[in-house]
């Protein structure tokens, strides 16, 4: 039986991974070009860390070609 355990990133562990900032990460969240939050616990915002894995490696090219901030 395989565990199905999802890592949780943070918000600085996001900003550090894609390498943008709060403002542009949730910028891109209402337009529908980045993830969305997996979890939000009160103020703290969760990100899975697959989730975001799978935007590095395909999603993030396909924007940067579209000369989008």
């Amino acid at each position: 039986m395989e565990s199905q355990t999802t890592k949780l990133l943070s918000l600085p562990e996001v900003e550090n991974l894609v390498g943008m900032k709060k403002s542009w990460i949730y910028e891109k969240i209402q337009e529908g070009l980045f993830p969305e939050e997996y979890r939000k616990f009160g103020h703290r915002s969760l990100w899975s860390l697959e989730q975001i894995l799978h935007w590095i490696n395909h999603d993030s090219a396909q924007l940067c070609s579209k000369g989008t901030k």
